[in-house]
């Protein structure tokens, strides 16, 4: 993954959010179903978004450069494939659909914010940046409410 690539999904998710105006953003990492990591130049992981359902999860830390190192491992250390597994339907999603290739996505049709079922049958494998600017535009992005 290039995330220079991704720099129109992260503006098209926080364009005109207050999120948008507290740092410089990009993406790190993506999952199978289009759960976004994104970095802040000045807050490092700043930003976690599950696309399928505009929500996120916004960590307001303002770390000094020698934390922003710690950041970055502490990030690569608690990634695991469990927290990026929408609803336990990788495997058998990898097994109906195969391996999504660099550029793509397991996605919902229709999508989960227009009504659709989160089931396998209702999955496909998308383009990812095209799928993920489409999500971004079906609805505004939501904080978790924990």
């Amino acid at each position: 993954m290039n995330p220079q690539e991704y720099d129109g999904v992260v503006a098209s998710w926080i364009e005109g959010t207050k999120i948008e105006r507290r740092d410089v953003y990009h993406l790190i990492a993506r999952s199978a179903f289009g759960d976004l990591y994104i970095w802040g130049e000045k807050t490092g992981f700043a930003l976690k978004i599950t696309s399928v359902l505009s929500r996120c999860v916004i960590f307001d830390f303002q770390p000094t450069p020698e934390q922003m190192d710690r950041k970055l491992q502490d990030f690569l250390l608690s990634t695991d494939v469990e927290s990026n597994d929408y609803g336990d339907l990788f495997d058998r999603a990898k097994k109906k659909l195969g391996t999504p290739n660099h550029d793509e996505m397991y996605g919902f049709l229709p999508a989960l914010m227009l009504g659709g079922p989160d089931t396998l049958d209702h999955l496909e494998k998308l383009k990812a940046v095209e799928h993920l600017i489409f999500l971004s535009q079906l609805a505004e992005l939501e904080p978790y409410d924990f």
